[in-house]
């Protein structure tokens, strides 16, 4: 078989040089730009849809704000209308966002987490590690897109390089599906969002709503009824009502005033919302 077609590796050569090549802060893909003569834009990957599935109509499932997250054969896509790109999120072997998962689930199983809590910790602060807030890469999205929307692989372009709220939210929420799938938790993931905001949510088996909001440093349930716990939360830069819902910043008013909302008002069927 040759190795170069048209001046460029095939795609068995190029996967076979790759296969050693780190995917840590986006160097695979950077790499494989250089080896492979493909285009992305400020290191954004954009997610291809492969012929086959064009012409078998296999092409995304579709993510819609609240409902259960799980990562099946077929991507994910959400085509949110705030969001500047219709965002994919693809866990198949290899992809950053399996790396991902596997890395979770080997560090539980070795550090014997065995709580729920503990397991949606370890998930939460790995995310919050790997996949810090960065303006940069989300302004680099949104000057690419040109006014269009494109479909950018946000496992591949942002887990371990960056992202903003809606990025971090969208993937989260496919790896507590897929833990939920593998019988890590019993509960399952949601994507969310509200007035300029996006997060992800872990529903229990109970329908008890556990927020995991990595762009505004919140992890935890939406109305917080112990007064000792409430007194914590400003230190951690988290704000309440006065009954105890807890509120993200969605931005400010024509004033210049900054506005907050309840994760309680962004309700979710079949979820407890209080």
């Amino acid at each position: 078989m040759q190795d170069v077609r048209n001046g460029r590796l095939t795609q068995e050569k190029l996967n076979e040089r790759l296969r050693n090549v780190p995917r840590a802060h986006g160097i695979r893909e950077k790499v494989k730009d250089l080896l492979g003569g493909q285009s992305t834009s400020e290191g954004i990957v954009y997610y291809k849809i492969p012929l086959k599935d064009r012409l078998f109509g296999k092409t995304f499932d579709e993510v819609k704000r609240g409902e259960p997250v799980f990562p099946g054969k077929n991507p994910l896509v959400q085509k949110g209308p705030s969001s500047q790109e219709h965002m994919v999120v693809d866990m198949s072997q290899g992809s950053n966002l399996y790396r991902a998962f596997r890395e979770i689930a080997e560090d539980i199983n070795e550090q014997g987490k065995y709580t729920e809590e503990e397991r949606l910790t370890q998930i939460y602060d790995y995310i919050g590690r790997n996949t810090p807030y960065s303006l940069a890469l989300h302004e680099s999205m949104t000057a690419s897109a040109l006014g269009k929307k494109e479909f950018i692989d946000i496992g591949e372009t942002c887990l371990y390089r960056g992202g903003v709220c809606r990025h971090t939210g969208f993937v989260t929420a496919p790896i507590l599906g897929k833990m939920r799938m593998t019988g890590f938790l019993k509960g399952y993931g949601v994507y969310n969002s509200g007035p300029f905001h996006a997060w992800s949510e872990y529903i229990t088996p109970e329908g008890k709503r556990i927020i995991m909001d990595n762009a505004q440093g919140y992890m935890g349930p939406i109305r917080i009824k112990s007064n000792q716990e409430a007194m914590r939360l400003p230190a951690k830069g988290v704000r309440t009502d006065k009954d105890g819902y807890v509120l993200f910043y969605g931005g400010n008013d024509k004033a210049g005033n900054k506005l907050y909302y309840r994760y309680a008002d962004l309700k979710i069927k079949g979820a407890v919302n209080e």
